[in-house]
């Protein structure tokens, strides 16, 4: 088996994608030679915006992969499961970007 570490560019474009790079990354996703690693961090990354927008299919495909994934990278001492399980509706994260004033970094217009 080929352990690959899935970061949230190619789980962002498995969901919702244009046809051509969606297709690629349900490829990569799909191939049962590969068990999947990932981290508490890209699942922070991802699962909040299709929460908070009620996306139910997108949060679903990302909460079914990190419950599939084999392996996740150890997280640091101060953070704990339940407050990842919990902040998408538990947290203000309006204006967290990391970018002066909450505003977009350039390219990432959203």
């Amino acid at each position: 088996m080929i352990l690959t570490f899935v970061d949230a560019g190619v789980l962002i474009a498995a969901a919702r994608g244009t046809t051509d790079i969606s297709g690629k990354a349900m490829e990569l996703l799909d191939d049962d030679k590969r068990t999947f690693a990932s981290s508490d961090f890209v699942r922070l990354e991802v699962l909040p915006k299709p929460m908070f927008h009620k996306r139910q299919e997108e949060a679903a495909f990302y909460g079914a992969f990190f419950e599939a994934a084999g392996r996740s990278t150890e997280s640091p001492g101060w953070w704990s499961e339940p407050s990842i399980r919990d902040s998408p509706r538990k947290a203000d994260v309006r204006g967290a970007h990391p970018t002066a004033g909450g505003r977009p970094a350039a390219g990432r217009g959203e």
